[in-house]
């Protein structure tokens, strides 16, 4: 693996990560997020009465990394076609 792609791969690492610890307080206000938490110093679950992440286990992504990740796979697939094609674009003649 290129250094290139050990960049490309830590940010959508550090997306995850960053999105799992957030999961749980990207509604709450801050003093609503205060109350239910104190301090966050890891993973946790979300509030039962959470608006849209009531249920999930702490730890896990939301559906923001699951579709940042279908599109990387797909550049990449794109980029792996190009290089194929010379550096044209699939199905036309440009450069």
């Amino acid at each position: 693996m290129s250094s290139a792609d050990d960049r490309r791969l830590g940010a959508l690492y550090g997306l995850a990560i960053g999105d799992a610890l957030g999961m749980p307080t990207q509604l709450p206000s801050r003093d609503q997020v205060a109350a239910h938490f104190g301090t966050i110093e890891g993973f946790r679950e979300p509030p039962p009465d959470h608006g849209i992440a009531a249920g999930l286990l702490a730890g896990l992504i939301t559906t923001s990394v699951a579709e940042t990740r279908t599109l990387a796979i797909k550049a990449a697939e794109l980029g792996q076609q190009r290089r194929r094609l010379g550096g044209r674009r699939a199905g036309s003649g440009e450069r």
